[in-house]
């Protein structure tokens, strides 16, 4: 078997993720993310309309609507940004096929980490909002393989799908420890991460993380 990095010796080494270049203000939709994540933080997602958000976002409310139809196409939205910087970033390179998803999958805590109110907010409420917590769920293959193609891990077919199904099971893990990580290299969300990638590698015949 291959040996693999320590987690430590990964945080050490791993390039600090390239944010894409920032929205300009004028974006709607850049706005109403932002403005949706505040709001999470100060009111509650439960309590937090899709006409709240609008109104702090300084955007019509039909435009609001036409953008994302509801919160949970916003979240979506959401994720699909967090996806684009990670893949901005570039592909992940060297070592092995594990370290490679060490890699990705710490950039997208990094950049997660900019929003961490207000996204534990929404994991608090997100229960309540039974529609937007399936639509968030139903997105997670597709920002998995997005993630699995930047680590260099194949992503098509049916083999594909299932490493995808795989990965979102680790990156579950990994999310829960991070919500609760308060250090500040996020070292409880390394060694989440290292462990459940660990456990998929003992697990999975679709993934060789060895390669």
């Amino acid at each position: 078997m291959a040996k693999t990095a320590h987690p430590s010796k990964r945080a050490a080494n791993r390039g600090k993720t390239r944010r894409r270049t920032a929205a300009p203000e004028t974006d709607p939709a850049q706005r109403l993310i932002a403005a949706a994540l505040a709001l999470a933080e100060t009111k509650g997602w439960a309590a937090t309309s899709l006409a709240d958000i609008a109104a702090k976002a300084d955007v019509a409310i039909g435009t609001a609507e036409a953008l994302f139809p509801s919160k949970a196409a916003l979240l979506i939205g959401f994720m699909r940004d967090i996806d684009d910087t990670v893949v901005a970033a570039g592909p992940a390179v060297g070592g092995s096929a594990r370290d490679r998803l060490f890699e990705v999958m710490m950039r997208r805590y990094d950049a997660l980490s900019r929003h961490k109110a207000g996204i534990k907010a929404i994991a608090r409420d997100l229960g309540q909002d039974r529609m937007a917590g399936l639509c968030v769920l139903a997105a997670v293959p597709k920002a998995m393989t997005a993630m699995l193609t930047v680590a260099g891990v194949p992503a098509e077919g049916m083999a594909g799908m299932l490493r995808a199904a795989g990965l979102g099971i680790v990156n579950a893990v990994a999310l829960r420890a991070w919500l609760d990580d308060d250090t500040p290299d996020m070292t409880k969300t390394m060694a989440a991460l290292d462990n459940a990638l660990l456990q998929a590698q003992k697990l999975s015949q679709f993934i060789d993380l060895n390669r």
